[in-house]
């Protein structure tokens, strides 16, 4: 079972194990949260915690790197499903796809690829 899938038009879709998983949470404050000039101390506005970003890592075959690509390329979101380790529990948010990075690996004769991307969340499912 993969550790990842992505749902699109309801439908989830299994992808080739990722190389990479990595979950991280952050902070999202508003603009106007700044430095008092008078103090020094911190003023922070939250909007929102703990939102997540998926770090991941594919290597595969080109099928299986164009599969994983078309599943994130050309959507303005999606919904993903993981499973966060540090609560044990699966967790569904609204996420878009960073900028991928695509590396060709071995040579002509035995080409894979390496994709890197993030996905980042949006919102609440």
């Amino acid at each position: 079972m993969s550790t990842i899938s992505i749902k699109i038009n309801g439908n989830f879709v299994d992808l080739i194990e990722p190389t990479v998983f990595e979950i991280s949470r952050s902070d999202l404050y508003a603009d106007s949260s700044s430095r008092s000039s008078e103090t020094g101390d911190m003023m922070l506005y939250p909007i929102k915690y703990g939102v997540y970003t998926l770090i991941l890592e594919f290597v595969g075959t080109p099928t299986e790197i164009k599969s994983v690509e078309n599943l994130i390329t050309g959507r303005c979101g999606f919904t993903v499903k993981f499973i966060d380790y540090e609560n044990s529990a699966a967790v569904q948010k609204k996420m878009y796809a960073s900028d991928r990075k695509k590396v060709p690996l071995g040579t002509p004769a035995s080409r894979k690829y390496r994709l890197s991307f993030n996905l980042i969340e949006t919102g609440d499912v």
